[in-house]
Protein backbone atom coordinates (compact mmCIF):
# COMPACT_ATOMS: atom_id res chain seq x y z
CA UNK A 1 0.00 0.00 0.00
CA UNK A 2 2.85 2.03 0.92
CA UNK A 3 4.70 1.55 -2.07
CA UNK A 4 1.33 2.13 -4.03
CA UNK A 5 0.72 5.83 -2.55
CA UNK A 6 4.71 6.31 -3.47
CA UNK A 7 4.00 5.93 -7.16
CA UNK A 8 1.49 7.89 -7.26
CA UNK A 9 2.83 10.36 -5.13
CA UNK A 10 5.94 10.51 -7.49
CA UNK A 11 3.57 10.72 -10.98
CA UNK A 12 1.94 13.49 -9.42
CA UNK A 13 4.90 15.78 -8.75
CA UNK A 14 6.29 14.58 -11.95
CA UNK A 15 3.24 16.21 -13.77
CA UNK A 16 2.90 18.90 -11.91
CA UNK A 17 6.36 20.18 -12.53
CA UNK A 18 5.99 19.69 -16.09
CA UNK A 19 2.15 21.86 -16.31
CA UNK A 20 2.73 25.15 -18.17
CA UNK A 21 0.14 27.28 -20.20
CA UNK A 22 -0.09 28.54 -23.58
CA UNK A 23 1.41 32.31 -24.28
CA UNK A 24 -0.47 34.97 -25.08
CA UNK A 25 -4.58 34.47 -25.56
CA UNK A 26 -6.57 32.58 -28.63
CA UNK A 27 -6.39 33.85 -31.81
CA UNK A 28 -9.77 33.82 -33.58
CA UNK A 29 -10.76 33.83 -37.49
CA UNK A 30 -13.47 33.40 -39.77
CA UNK A 31 -12.82 31.99 -42.81
CA UNK A 32 -15.33 31.13 -45.94
CA UNK A 33 -15.72 27.21 -46.75
CA UNK A 34 -17.57 25.36 -49.27
CA UNK A 35 -17.01 27.56 -52.26
CA UNK A 36 -18.15 30.45 -49.73
CA UNK A 37 -21.35 29.38 -49.13
CA UNK A 38 -20.61 28.46 -45.57
CA UNK A 39 -18.33 29.99 -42.78
CA UNK A 40 -15.43 28.17 -40.89
CA UNK A 41 -14.52 29.52 -37.36
CA UNK A 42 -11.17 28.89 -36.53
CA UNK A 43 -9.87 29.23 -32.79
CA UNK A 44 -6.16 28.82 -32.24
CA UNK A 45 -3.90 29.28 -28.90
CA UNK A 46 -0.29 27.27 -29.62
CA UNK A 47 1.78 26.33 -26.84
CA UNK A 48 0.84 25.18 -23.52
CA UNK A 49 1.08 21.63 -21.95
CA UNK A 50 -0.88 20.06 -21.74
CA UNK A 51 -3.01 21.20 -24.46
CA UNK A 52 -5.42 24.63 -23.59
CA UNK A 53 -9.18 22.90 -24.28
CA UNK A 54 -10.99 25.38 -26.95
CA UNK A 55 -14.69 25.44 -27.43
CA UNK A 56 -17.20 28.18 -29.68
CA UNK A 57 -19.88 30.16 -28.25
CA UNK A 58 -22.51 32.40 -30.34
CA UNK A 59 -25.92 32.87 -30.49
CA UNK A 60 -26.22 31.90 -34.30
CA UNK A 61 -24.72 28.87 -34.03
CA UNK A 62 -27.62 26.52 -34.86
CA UNK A 63 -30.27 25.14 -32.70
CA UNK A 64 -28.45 21.56 -31.12
CA UNK A 65 -24.93 22.77 -31.38
CA UNK A 66 -24.26 23.99 -28.18
CA UNK A 67 -21.11 25.35 -26.94
CA UNK A 68 -19.41 22.56 -29.53
CA UNK A 69 -15.56 21.93 -28.87
CA UNK A 70 -12.46 21.85 -31.13
CA UNK A 71 -10.87 25.04 -32.64
CA UNK A 72 -12.54 24.26 -36.00
CA UNK A 73 -16.46 24.59 -36.26
CA UNK A 74 -18.17 24.70 -39.47
CA UNK A 75 -21.32 26.58 -39.91
CA UNK A 76 -23.66 25.67 -42.80
CA UNK A 77 -24.82 27.53 -45.83
CA UNK A 78 -28.07 28.87 -46.59
CA UNK A 79 -27.44 32.63 -45.10
CA UNK A 80 -28.48 31.63 -41.58
CA UNK A 81 -25.88 33.67 -40.53
CA UNK A 82 -26.62 36.69 -40.17
CA UNK A 83 -24.61 40.36 -40.61
CA UNK A 84 -22.81 41.54 -37.34
CA UNK A 85 -22.90 38.27 -35.87
CA UNK A 86 -20.11 37.62 -32.63
CA UNK A 87 -18.53 34.38 -31.96
CA UNK A 88 -16.22 33.75 -29.44
CA UNK A 89 -13.95 31.46 -29.02
CA UNK A 90 -13.06 30.16 -24.95
CA UNK A 91 -9.82 28.87 -23.35
CA UNK A 92 -8.66 27.04 -20.25
CA UNK A 93 -5.70 25.29 -18.96
CA UNK A 94 -5.00 24.05 -15.66
CA UNK A 95 -2.43 26.37 -15.03
CA UNK A 96 -4.54 29.11 -15.35
CA UNK A 97 -6.95 30.59 -12.91
CA UNK A 98 -9.02 32.07 -15.61
CA UNK A 99 -10.23 31.14 -19.12
CA UNK A 100 -8.88 33.46 -21.94
CA UNK A 101 -11.26 34.28 -24.96
CA UNK A 102 -11.13 35.47 -28.61
CA UNK A 103 -14.52 37.03 -30.86
CA UNK A 104 -14.67 37.01 -34.70
CA UNK A 105 -17.24 39.20 -36.29
CA UNK A 106 -19.11 38.17 -39.91
CA UNK A 107 -20.04 41.30 -41.95
CA UNK A 108 -21.84 41.29 -45.32
CA UNK A 109 -19.92 43.67 -47.86
CA UNK A 110 -21.62 47.11 -48.22
CA UNK A 111 -23.17 48.23 -51.29
CA UNK A 112 -22.89 46.23 -54.74
CA UNK A 113 -19.46 45.00 -56.67
CA UNK A 114 -17.89 47.71 -58.35
CA UNK A 115 -16.68 47.21 -61.87
CA UNK A 116 -13.33 49.67 -63.18
CA UNK A 117 -11.06 49.00 -66.11
CA UNK A 118 -7.78 50.97 -66.90
CA UNK A 119 -5.85 50.67 -70.06
CA UNK A 120 -1.37 50.49 -70.07
CA UNK A 121 0.33 53.33 -70.63
CA UNK A 122 1.84 51.79 -73.66
CA UNK A 123 -1.90 50.83 -75.24
CA UNK A 124 -0.51 47.17 -74.77
CA UNK A 125 -3.15 45.77 -72.15
CA UNK A 126 -6.41 46.56 -70.64
CA UNK A 127 -6.89 45.57 -66.64
CA UNK A 128 -9.97 44.91 -65.83
CA UNK A 129 -10.36 45.11 -61.68
CA UNK A 130 -13.82 44.79 -59.47
CA UNK A 131 -14.28 44.38 -55.85
CA UNK A 132 -16.83 44.38 -53.31
CA UNK A 133 -15.45 45.79 -49.96
CA UNK A 134 -15.87 45.79 -46.56
CA UNK A 135 -16.66 41.96 -45.84
CA UNK A 136 -15.92 39.65 -43.36
CA UNK A 137 -14.64 37.06 -44.62
CA UNK A 138 -13.75 38.44 -47.81
CA UNK A 139 -16.34 37.72 -50.91
CA UNK A 140 -15.16 35.81 -53.86
CA UNK A 141 -14.33 37.73 -57.10
CA UNK A 142 -14.04 36.45 -60.21
CA UNK A 143 -14.45 37.40 -64.06
CA UNK A 144 -16.02 36.10 -66.87
CA UNK A 145 -15.71 37.87 -70.55
CA UNK A 146 -16.93 37.33 -74.28
CA UNK A 147 -14.94 33.99 -75.81
CA UNK A 148 -14.26 32.68 -72.91
CA UNK A 149 -12.05 35.28 -71.71
CA UNK A 150 -11.92 34.96 -67.44
CA UNK A 151 -11.12 33.06 -64.69
CA UNK A 152 -14.06 31.52 -63.23
CA UNK A 153 -13.97 31.40 -59.67
CA UNK A 154 -10.71 31.41 -58.83
CA UNK A 155 -9.68 33.03 -55.77
CA UNK A 156 -8.28 36.50 -55.83
CA UNK A 157 -9.06 36.86 -59.23
CA UNK A 158 -10.78 40.35 -59.09
CA UNK A 159 -8.20 41.11 -61.64
CA UNK A 160 -8.49 40.38 -65.56
CA UNK A 161 -6.03 41.26 -67.99
CA UNK A 162 -6.73 41.55 -71.65
CA UNK A 163 -4.40 42.24 -74.29
CA UNK A 164 -5.73 45.35 -76.14
CA UNK A 165 -6.00 43.68 -79.56
CA UNK A 166 -7.61 41.05 -77.96
CA UNK A 167 -10.32 42.83 -76.20
CA UNK A 168 -14.08 42.44 -77.81
CA UNK A 169 -15.00 46.09 -77.45
CA UNK A 170 -18.90 46.65 -77.19
CA UNK A 171 -19.53 42.91 -75.38
CA UNK A 172 -19.91 42.47 -71.74
CA UNK A 173 -17.03 41.66 -69.00
CA UNK A 174 -18.84 40.66 -65.80
CA UNK A 175 -17.72 40.44 -62.28
CA UNK A 176 -19.44 37.86 -60.28
CA UNK A 177 -19.09 38.18 -56.45
CA UNK A 178 -19.80 35.80 -53.98
CA UNK A 179 -19.78 36.10 -49.46
CA UNK A 180 -21.08 33.16 -47.13
CA UNK A 181 -23.45 35.36 -45.88
CA UNK A 182 -25.61 36.29 -48.82
CA UNK A 183 -27.21 33.82 -50.74
CA UNK A 184 -27.56 34.99 -54.34
CA UNK A 185 -24.39 35.73 -56.18
CA UNK A 186 -24.09 39.59 -56.92
CA UNK A 187 -22.63 40.61 -60.17
CA UNK A 188 -21.30 44.04 -61.85
CA UNK A 189 -20.12 44.33 -65.82
CA UNK A 190 -17.96 46.55 -67.96
CA UNK A 191 -18.81 47.01 -71.72
CA UNK A 192 -16.60 48.97 -73.00
CA UNK A 193 -16.64 51.69 -75.97
CA UNK A 194 -13.95 53.37 -77.42
CA UNK A 195 -14.72 57.25 -78.19
CA UNK A 196 -16.70 57.23 -82.17
CA UNK A 197 -15.04 60.00 -84.58
CA UNK A 198 -16.82 63.39 -82.86
CA UNK A 199 -18.77 65.96 -85.02
CA UNK A 200 -18.92 69.77 -84.88
CA UNK A 201 -21.96 71.37 -84.70
CA UNK A 202 -22.38 75.58 -84.60
CA UNK A 203 -25.85 76.96 -83.74
CA UNK A 204 -24.75 80.25 -85.46
CA UNK A 205 -22.90 79.44 -88.48
CA UNK A 206 -22.46 83.49 -89.23
CA UNK A 207 -22.34 84.69 -86.80
CA UNK A 208 -21.99 88.83 -86.67
CA UNK A 209 -18.78 90.51 -84.81
CA UNK A 210 -19.78 90.86 -81.08
CA UNK A 211 -22.27 87.88 -81.17
CA UNK A 212 -22.42 85.25 -78.61
CA UNK A 213 -20.70 81.85 -80.91
CA UNK A 214 -22.02 78.44 -79.31
CA UNK A 215 -20.30 74.88 -80.29
CA UNK A 216 -20.82 71.52 -79.58
CA UNK A 217 -19.25 68.46 -79.61
CA UNK A 218 -21.24 65.18 -80.55
CA UNK A 219 -20.05 61.92 -79.74
CA UNK A 220 -22.01 59.24 -80.30
CA UNK A 221 -20.43 56.14 -78.62
CA UNK A 222 -18.08 55.95 -76.04
CA UNK A 223 -17.21 54.89 -72.31
CA UNK A 224 -17.74 57.49 -70.10
CA UNK A 225 -16.21 59.31 -68.67
CA UNK A 226 -15.47 61.18 -71.88
CA UNK A 227 -12.76 64.55 -71.92
CA UNK A 228 -13.54 67.25 -74.09
CA UNK A 229 -10.29 69.42 -75.89
CA UNK A 230 -11.29 72.26 -78.75
CA UNK A 231 -8.61 73.33 -80.82
CA UNK A 232 -7.61 75.88 -83.04
CA UNK A 233 -5.80 76.34 -86.11
CA UNK A 234 -3.39 78.75 -86.75
CA UNK A 235 -0.81 79.99 -88.71
CA UNK A 236 1.56 77.33 -90.95
CA UNK A 237 -0.16 74.59 -89.98
CA UNK A 238 0.24 74.84 -85.82
CA UNK A 239 -2.49 73.79 -83.11
CA UNK A 240 -3.17 76.08 -80.41
CA UNK A 241 -5.87 73.94 -77.49
CA UNK A 242 -7.83 76.62 -75.70
CA UNK A 243 -10.60 74.89 -73.55
CA UNK A 244 -9.68 71.45 -72.28
CA UNK A 245 -10.32 68.95 -69.47
CA UNK A 246 -14.07 69.29 -69.41
CA UNK A 247 -16.56 66.85 -68.99
CA UNK A 248 -18.89 68.88 -71.17
CA UNK A 249 -19.12 68.69 -74.54
CA UNK A 250 -20.41 72.74 -75.18
CA UNK A 251 -18.31 75.51 -75.44
CA UNK A 252 -19.47 79.58 -75.35
CA UNK A 253 -17.55 82.54 -77.04
CA UNK A 254 -18.90 85.76 -75.90
CA UNK A 255 -18.35 89.07 -77.96
CA UNK A 256 -16.91 87.58 -81.20
CA UNK A 257 -14.54 89.71 -83.18
CA UNK A 258 -12.98 89.30 -86.58
CA UNK A 259 -10.34 87.69 -84.78
CA UNK A 260 -12.01 84.85 -84.28
CA UNK A 261 -12.50 83.71 -87.38
CA UNK A 262 -10.69 80.26 -88.44
CA UNK A 263 -10.73 76.73 -88.01
CA UNK A 264 -11.62 74.60 -85.04
CA UNK A 265 -12.00 70.87 -83.75
CA UNK A 266 -12.90 69.31 -80.78
CA UNK A 267 -11.41 66.06 -79.88
CA UNK A 268 -13.01 63.39 -77.21
CA UNK A 269 -11.11 60.74 -75.25
CA UNK A 270 -11.93 58.36 -72.82
CA UNK A 271 -9.72 56.14 -71.03
CA UNK A 272 -9.35 53.25 -73.54
CA UNK A 273 -8.85 56.05 -77.19
CA UNK A 274 -8.55 59.43 -78.40
CA UNK A 275 -10.38 60.61 -81.58
CA UNK A 276 -10.62 63.73 -83.37
CA UNK A 277 -13.76 65.68 -85.72
CA UNK A 278 -13.00 67.07 -88.28
CA UNK A 279 -12.14 70.58 -89.13
CA UNK A 280 -15.02 73.27 -89.19
CA UNK A 281 -14.97 77.09 -90.49
CA UNK A 282 -15.82 79.66 -87.86
CA UNK A 283 -17.01 82.82 -90.06
CA UNK A 284 -17.22 86.25 -88.35
CA UNK A 285 -19.03 88.98 -90.23
CA UNK A 286 -18.20 92.00 -90.07
CA UNK A 287 -17.46 95.24 -91.39
CA UNK A 288 -17.10 97.25 -93.88
CA UNK A 289 -14.75 99.53 -91.92
CA UNK A 290 -13.52 102.79 -93.37
CA UNK A 291 -12.03 102.64 -96.42
CA UNK A 292 -8.48 103.28 -97.58
CA UNK A 293 -7.46 104.80 -100.64
CA UNK A 294 -4.40 104.43 -102.28
CA UNK A 295 -3.55 106.57 -105.33
CA UNK A 296 -0.86 105.83 -107.56
CA UNK A 297 1.48 108.59 -110.11
CA UNK A 298 0.72 111.25 -107.18
CA UNK A 299 2.41 113.54 -105.14
CA UNK A 300 0.44 114.54 -101.56
CA UNK A 301 -0.27 118.39 -101.33
CA UNK A 302 -1.99 119.74 -98.51
CA UNK A 303 -5.63 119.36 -100.19
CA UNK A 304 -5.00 115.73 -101.05
CA UNK A 305 -3.46 114.08 -103.69
CA UNK A 306 -2.25 115.90 -107.27
CA UNK A 307 -1.36 114.23 -110.71
CA UNK A 308 0.13 115.46 -113.80
CA UNK A 309 -1.82 115.55 -116.79
CA UNK A 310 -1.84 113.29 -119.77
CA UNK A 311 -0.16 110.74 -116.93
CA UNK A 312 -2.35 107.19 -115.78
CA UNK A 313 -4.24 107.70 -112.36
CA UNK A 314 -4.99 104.68 -110.62
CA UNK A 315 -7.06 104.97 -107.13
CA UNK A 316 -7.41 101.56 -105.09
CA UNK A 317 -9.91 101.47 -102.40
CA UNK A 318 -9.88 98.43 -99.70
CA UNK A 319 -12.12 98.15 -96.80
CA UNK A 320 -11.98 95.16 -94.16
CA UNK A 321 -14.69 93.24 -94.28
CA UNK A 322 -16.15 89.92 -94.53
CA UNK A 323 -18.12 89.23 -97.28
CA UNK A 324 -15.62 91.07 -99.02
CA UNK A 325 -17.07 94.47 -99.33
CA UNK A 326 -18.38 95.41 -102.65
CA UNK A 327 -17.11 98.93 -104.18
CA UNK A 328 -18.72 102.01 -105.91
CA UNK A 329 -16.79 105.22 -107.04
CA UNK A 330 -18.26 108.70 -107.61
CA UNK A 331 -16.96 111.40 -109.04
CA UNK A 332 -18.42 114.90 -107.35
CA UNK A 333 -20.91 112.91 -106.22
CA UNK A 334 -21.59 111.42 -109.21
CA UNK A 335 -21.54 107.17 -109.76
CA UNK A 336 -18.06 106.68 -112.41
CA UNK A 337 -17.27 103.51 -111.81
CA UNK A 338 -17.95 100.26 -109.71
CA UNK A 339 -15.08 98.10 -108.37
CA UNK A 340 -12.06 98.36 -105.93
CA UNK A 341 -9.78 100.06 -108.53
CA UNK A 342 -10.40 103.09 -110.70
CA UNK A 343 -8.17 103.78 -113.39
CA UNK A 344 -7.73 107.04 -115.49
CA UNK A 345 -5.22 105.89 -118.22
CA UNK A 346 -4.68 109.83 -119.66
CA UNK A 347 -5.81 111.65 -116.57
CA UNK A 348 -6.82 115.62 -117.51
CA UNK A 349 -7.59 118.95 -115.97
CA UNK A 350 -11.61 118.35 -115.88
CA UNK A 351 -10.82 114.96 -113.86
CA UNK A 352 -9.68 117.73 -110.98
CA UNK A 353 -12.17 117.03 -107.78
CA UNK A 354 -13.39 115.16 -105.18
CA UNK A 355 -13.25 110.70 -105.51
CA UNK A 356 -15.31 109.09 -103.21
CA UNK A 357 -15.58 105.56 -102.22
CA UNK A 358 -18.02 103.70 -101.40
CA UNK A 359 -17.85 100.07 -99.45
CA UNK A 360 -21.18 97.89 -98.53
CA UNK A 361 -21.32 94.64 -96.91
CA UNK A 362 -23.98 92.82 -98.71
CA UNK A 363 -24.89 90.67 -95.86
CA UNK A 364 -25.31 92.90 -93.25
CA UNK A 365 -26.61 95.70 -95.60
CA UNK A 366 -23.53 98.44 -94.13
CA UNK A 367 -21.67 100.97 -95.78
CA UNK A 368 -18.65 103.16 -95.23
CA UNK A 369 -17.17 105.63 -97.45
CA UNK A 370 -13.88 107.98 -97.97
CA UNK A 371 -13.75 110.92 -100.26
CA UNK A 372 -9.95 112.34 -101.18
CA UNK A 373 -9.55 115.29 -103.18
CA UNK A 374 -7.67 115.02 -107.12
CA UNK A 375 -5.88 117.99 -108.54
CA UNK A 376 -4.21 117.68 -112.50
CA UNK A 377 -1.50 119.92 -112.65
CA UNK A 378 -1.21 121.04 -116.34
CA UNK A 379 1.66 123.72 -118.05
CA UNK A 380 1.03 127.02 -119.30
CA UNK A 381 0.89 127.12 -123.11
CA UNK A 382 3.90 127.97 -125.03
CA UNK A 383 6.82 128.93 -123.58
CA UNK A 384 8.01 132.27 -121.20
CA UNK A 385 7.72 136.21 -122.99
CA UNK A 386 11.22 138.16 -121.91
CA UNK A 387 10.80 142.21 -122.31
CA UNK A 388 13.00 144.54 -120.86
CA UNK A 389 11.93 148.12 -120.16
CA UNK A 390 13.53 151.71 -119.07
CA UNK A 391 12.85 152.27 -115.49
CA UNK A 392 13.42 154.92 -112.56
CA UNK A 393 13.78 157.87 -115.26
CA UNK A 394 15.74 156.04 -117.47
CA UNK A 395 18.39 155.31 -114.59
CA UNK A 396 17.91 151.43 -114.78
CA UNK A 397 16.50 148.58 -116.40
CA UNK A 398 13.82 146.36 -115.91
CA UNK A 399 13.49 142.54 -116.62
CA UNK A 400 10.06 141.08 -117.56
CA UNK A 401 9.64 137.28 -117.72
CA UNK A 402 5.90 136.30 -118.20
CA UNK A 403 4.45 132.56 -118.70
CA UNK A 404 0.29 132.76 -118.10
CA UNK A 405 -1.60 129.33 -117.53
CA UNK A 406 -0.91 126.40 -116.20
CA UNK A 407 -1.85 124.95 -112.22
CA UNK A 408 0.13 125.45 -110.45
CA UNK A 409 1.91 129.01 -111.59
CA UNK A 410 5.17 128.00 -113.60
CA UNK A 411 8.27 129.05 -111.59
CA UNK A 412 10.69 131.86 -113.16
CA UNK A 413 13.91 132.33 -112.82
CA UNK A 414 16.68 135.23 -114.40
CA UNK A 415 20.41 134.44 -114.88
CA UNK A 416 22.82 136.60 -117.05
CA UNK A 417 26.38 137.98 -116.66
CA UNK A 418 25.79 140.82 -114.77
CA UNK A 419 23.13 139.07 -112.47
CA UNK A 420 25.86 136.80 -111.39
CA UNK A 421 27.64 139.78 -110.81
CA UNK A 422 25.19 140.62 -108.21
CA UNK A 423 25.90 137.73 -105.68
CA UNK A 424 24.13 139.72 -102.52
CA UNK A 425 21.14 140.08 -104.86
CA UNK A 426 21.49 136.09 -106.18
CA UNK A 427 18.62 134.71 -104.58
CA UNK A 428 16.29 137.39 -105.28
CA UNK A 429 16.99 137.84 -108.57
CA UNK A 430 16.64 134.65 -110.10
CA UNK A 431 13.45 133.25 -108.28
CA UNK A 432 11.87 136.88 -109.56
CA UNK A 433 9.79 136.76 -112.93
CA UNK A 434 11.03 140.93 -112.75
CA UNK A 435 14.02 142.39 -111.93
CA UNK A 436 15.37 145.73 -111.31
CA UNK A 437 19.19 146.27 -112.47
CA UNK A 438 20.94 149.86 -111.84
CA UNK A 439 22.74 151.11 -115.14
CA UNK A 440 26.31 152.26 -113.36
CA UNK A 441 28.38 151.49 -116.27
CA UNK A 442 27.74 147.83 -115.42
CA UNK A 443 25.64 146.73 -118.48
CA UNK A 444 27.96 145.67 -121.18
CA UNK A 445 27.49 145.75 -124.74
CA UNK A 446 25.84 142.82 -125.97
CA UNK A 447 24.94 141.35 -122.46
CA UNK A 448 22.46 138.36 -122.59
CA UNK A 449 19.79 137.45 -120.10
CA UNK A 450 18.00 134.51 -119.98
CA UNK A 451 14.19 133.74 -117.88
CA UNK A 452 13.81 130.21 -116.96
CA UNK A 453 10.83 128.46 -116.75
CA UNK A 454 10.13 125.44 -115.21
CA UNK A 455 6.28 123.11 -114.18
CA UNK A 456 5.78 119.80 -113.12
CA UNK A 457 3.62 119.07 -115.49
CA UNK A 458 6.89 119.56 -117.98
CA UNK A 459 9.78 117.10 -117.96
CA UNK A 460 12.03 119.82 -119.50
CA UNK A 461 12.31 123.53 -118.54
CA UNK A 462 11.57 126.71 -121.07
CA UNK A 463 13.21 130.54 -121.38
CA UNK A 464 13.67 133.33 -123.37
CA UNK A 465 16.53 135.36 -123.58
CA UNK A 466 17.18 138.87 -124.10
CA UNK A 467 20.01 140.92 -125.68
CA UNK A 468 21.67 143.96 -125.14
CA UNK A 469 23.65 145.77 -128.02
CA UNK A 470 24.80 149.37 -129.06
CA UNK A 471 24.51 151.58 -132.78
CA UNK A 472 27.52 153.32 -134.08
CA UNK A 473 26.46 157.04 -134.99
CA UNK A 474 28.15 160.01 -136.07
CA UNK A 475 29.19 163.04 -133.99
CA UNK A 476 27.00 165.38 -134.80
CA UNK A 477 25.36 168.41 -132.36
CA UNK A 478 22.08 168.53 -132.25
CA UNK A 479 19.40 169.87 -129.73
CA UNK A 480 17.87 167.75 -127.88
CA UNK A 481 15.03 166.75 -129.28
CA UNK A 482 16.81 166.06 -132.28
CA UNK A 483 19.55 163.92 -130.51
CA UNK A 484 16.68 162.11 -128.34
CA UNK A 485 15.03 160.83 -131.79
CA UNK A 486 18.74 160.33 -133.49
CA UNK A 487 21.20 158.95 -131.33
CA UNK A 488 20.17 155.78 -129.39
CA UNK A 489 23.09 154.14 -127.93
CA UNK A 490 21.62 150.67 -126.75
CA UNK A 491 19.50 148.71 -128.29
CA UNK A 492 17.82 145.52 -126.39
CA UNK A 493 17.15 142.66 -128.98
CA UNK A 494 14.66 139.96 -127.48
CA UNK A 495 15.34 136.74 -128.68
CA UNK A 496 12.11 134.54 -128.26
CA UNK A 497 10.53 131.86 -130.34
CA UNK A 498 8.41 134.35 -132.48
CA UNK A 499 11.09 137.45 -135.00
CA UNK A 500 13.14 139.35 -133.30
CA UNK A 501 11.76 142.53 -131.87
CA UNK A 502 14.38 146.25 -131.57
CA UNK A 503 14.02 148.72 -128.77
CA UNK A 504 16.40 151.21 -127.36
CA UNK A 505 15.97 152.48 -124.32
CA UNK A 506 18.70 155.44 -123.62
CA UNK A 507 19.33 156.09 -119.79
CA UNK A 508 20.42 159.23 -118.96
CA UNK A 509 22.82 158.29 -116.65
CA UNK A 510 25.11 156.77 -119.51
CA UNK A 511 28.11 158.50 -120.84
CA UNK A 512 27.19 158.75 -124.73
CA UNK A 513 30.28 157.23 -126.08
CA UNK A 514 31.72 158.19 -129.30
CA UNK A 515 31.92 154.90 -130.88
Amino acid sequence: MIAVLTTYSWKLLNYLHKLYPPDGSPVCSVQPALNHTSLKLLCVWPGGFPSPSLHWTGDLIPAGQVNPLGTDVLLPSGGLTANSSLFTCHGSHPALKQQMNCSAVTYIPFAEPVCFANVTDDKQFLVLSCSWGGGLPKALLWWKGPGGQGKDGEESSNVLTVRYSAFQFGKAYVCSAKHPLVTQTKTCGLTLVPVSKPSVLIRDTLPVEGATVKMQCNVENGTEPIQYVWQREIERGGITTFAQGSNSSNITMSNVNRSHSGRYRCVGSNFLNTENSDWVFLDIIFGPDVPQIDVTSYSVTDRGFSALETEPVSLSCQAQSNPASQYTWFYNNSQVFTGPQYTIAKVLRVHTGDYTCLAQNSHLNTRSRKTVSLIVYYPPAGSPSCSVEAAQNHTSLSFLCSWSGGLPSPSLRWTGDVIKAETELETNLQNSAAILLPSEGRINNDSLFTCIGAHPARKQQAECSTRTCRFTHKKEIVNTEKLLLKLRPYFFRSLQTFPLQNRCVLPTSQTLSNT
